[in-house]
């Protein structure tokens, strides 16, 4: 009777969710232990619940840490966590569930991709880090729920597509970082909502050669732009329309030819046009007259010869495999010996 009353008294006292400190990931048992001011991670489960629920930061960044176990976090009062500068390779499911996370830092790691759901209740998370990692997509809905996020960092990744609707419903957010991926296009209506966003960044993505018309629809609150260092060969007629806040608006080194009649008329915030490195050899001499804003590297365009579209590469015969010609030799033998 004693026992079972012992069992019974442990597990009111215990949370049932609760994986034990001594079984979690070394490197967060360790930190763990630092925060809480102790040796040793036998501690009491009343008292470790207690101790865990003042602990609101986690710095975990440059641990050396390959993986991360469902319930490390388990019982922590996290607002801010660190794990930048690791060697995660992936995201157990549910590891941020129960965390009201403001600040999440995942960057520098070797993710290759998220689990469906990874960020599900975090309604106050402001700012989440994913850049320099190896991620080459993004699952449907994978922000859903982030109203509060004003930061989201991609770039640096090995994005080649964006799903429709997947920055759907942050509408708090101001800064989104794409650069530095292998985007080819874009949805059309991708940044639809974004009322908020004042920095967006597509830049040094090679293969991104158009825009879908109205893109941009919508970013009132856009104060820079920047789309330099891709492949666009044209722009479409009205692509900046109703970006009245931009100041900033990087299109040097691309493949521009031309920009449409009045591609920057309402831009009435514009401060500076940067079209370093295109093809735009044969402009109107008035195209920016009575311009209010700063044009830079007009005079520095790319070489003409560099402006020509690539040939395309002859297709090659496909030589007959040998072993197919073996095949062919021995069923023409087989016919004349019938």
């Amino acid at each position: 009777m004693k026992t079972l009353w012992a069992a019974l008294a442990l597990s009111l006292s215990a949370p049932a969710w609760a994986l034990p400190l001594c079984e979690r990931t070394p490197q967060v048992r360790d930190a763990i232990m630092r925060a809480i001011g102790t040796d040793s991670c036998q501690v009491g489960a009343a008292a470790l619940s207690r101790l865990l629920s003042r602990i609101y930061q986690l710095n975990l960044a440059s641990a050396a840490i390959d993986s991360l176990k469902a319930g490390d976090f388990d019982g922590l009062a996290l607002h801010d966590l660190f794990l930048m500068d690791n060697r995660l390779t992936a995201l157990p499911a549910g590891i941020f569930d129960g965390l009201d996370l403001q600040f999440l830092y995942l960057q520098n790691n070797r993710l290759t991709s998220l689990p469906a759901g990874v960020f599900d209740g975090q309604y106050v998370l402001q700012e989440l880090h994913l850049n320099r990692n190896r991620l080459t997509a993004l699952p449907a809905g994978i922000f859903d729920g982030l109203a509060s996020l004003r930061e989201l960092s991609l770039q640096n990744n090995r994005l080649t597509s964006l799903p429709a609707g997947v920055f759907d419903g942050l509408f708090s957010l101001r800064e989104l970082r794409l650069y530095g991926n292998r985007l080819t296009s874009l949805p059309a209506g991708i940044f639809h909502g974004l009322d908020s966003l004042q920095e967006l960044d597509l830049g040094w993505n090679d293969g991104l050669t158009s825009l879908p018309a109205g893109v941009f629809n919508g970013l009132a609150s856009l104060e820079a732009l920047r789309l330099h260092d891709n492949g666009l060969t044209e722009l479409p007629a009205g692509i900046f329309d109703g970006l009245a806040s931009l100041q900033s608006l990087g299109l040097a080194h691309n493949r521009l030819t031309s920009l449409p009649a009045g591609a920057f008329d309402g831009l009435a915030s514009l401060e500076g046009l940067y079209l370093h490195g295109n093809c735009l050899h044969d402009l109107p001499a008035n195209h920016f007259a009575g311009r209010s804003f700063m044009v830079f590297g007009l005079s520095s365009q790319k070489d003409p010869s560099q402006c020509q579209p690539p040939e395309p590469e002859p297709e090659a015969s496909e030589p007959e495999p040998v072993a197919r010609s073996f095949w062919r030799g021995w069923r023409l033998t087989l016919l004349e010996g019938d």
